[in-house]
């Protein structure tokens, strides 16, 4: 192993794996990166996006963060049946950036014009099955509101979106239906 020279000498060692973790709440948020997935089937744009302010500013701007960008990303679709949320979007970048972009999106636009500008995130948790088979939670933006709102906590936190089980599912009956043949002509 060759040396780790100044780095390895100024880092404080840590024997732990806890990390702080973003609790769910409403963030105003820097669109970080964004990329157009035109060609999927569900068209939407990918946004990564950091804390802008207050406590948990710059929260994935460590090497983490910079190497886990699915963590921090959201995707907002823009097919036919999502325009209205895609909308709301643009809507919330423009009155969080005085922009237009809402405006613009009838015509041909360059989406990476959305660097940079704030954007306000209300960010929950959700169940997922682990690789073990165990019940987890992770963070996901769960709408966007105009950095007013945020600040201003015009929002309302949902509630943990909790994992579909079978037995939760209205598709999937929890006990055969019982078929009465009585009345068959055979």
């Amino acid at each position: 192993m060759k040396g780790l020279g100044e780095r390895y000498r100024n880092t404080e060692a840590s024997t732990s794996t806890e990390f702080e973790k973003l609790p769910p709440g409403g963030y105003v948020c820097t669109i970080k990166k964004v990329t157009d997935h035109h060609e999927a089937d569900k068209p939407f744009l990918e946004v990564v996006y950091d804390i802008r302010e207050g406590k948990y500013a710059d929260f994935y701007a460590d090497e983490w963060g910079q190497s886990n960008e699915w963590a921090h990303s959201n995707r907002h679709y823009y097919s036919d049946a999502a325009m209205g949320m895609f909308k709301g979007f643009l809507k919330a970048v423009d009155e969080s950036n005085n922009t237009n972009f809402e405006e613009m999106a009838g015509e041909d636009w360059d989406e990476q014009r959305l660097l940079g500008k704030a954007i306000g995130y209300i960010i929950g948790e959700e169940e997922y099955e682990g690789n073990d088979g165990s019940v987890k939670t992770r963070l996901k933006v769960r709408g966007a509101r105009s950095i007013q709102a945020i600040r201003e906590g015009r929002f309302k936190q949902p509630e943990t979106k909790k994992l579909a089980t079978a037995e939760a599912d209205p598709l999937i009956p929890s006990k055969p239906d019982v078929i009465n043949t009585d009345d068959l002509p055979f």
